[in-house]
């Protein structure tokens, strides 16, 4: 049995991504500006969505990269049952 998700309407469905050529000095530069502005966002607070609204929570978490786990990617919430609740009610509406 297969179930079909429905797209939300403001996402691309998914193609991809064409293959570079890291030969060119130009591609490799670009690839590495790119790199530059992910690394910038990472270690960034992120709270929990519900409903469509931000919650936050007394402790937090942090994810880090497998490659070198001194990198905190991001610091998540850790939500709390009621937490969960509330999402799951959130889903169903």
């Amino acid at each position: 049995m297969s179930t079909t998700v429905p797209t939300p309407p403001d996402v691309a469905p998914f193609t991809n991504e064409p293959t570079l050529d890291f030969s060119r000095s130009d591609v490799r530069g670009e690839f590495e500006q790119a790199l530059a502005r992910v690394r910038e966002q990472l270690g960034q607070n992120y709270p929990m969505i519900i409903a469509g609204r931000e919650e936050h929570a007394s402790a937090d978490f942090s994810s880090t990269c497998p490659a070198d786990p001194t990198r905190v990617v991001g610091r998540f919430p850790c939500g709390d049952s009621m937490a969960a609740v509330r999402a799951l009610e959130a889903a169903d509406a």
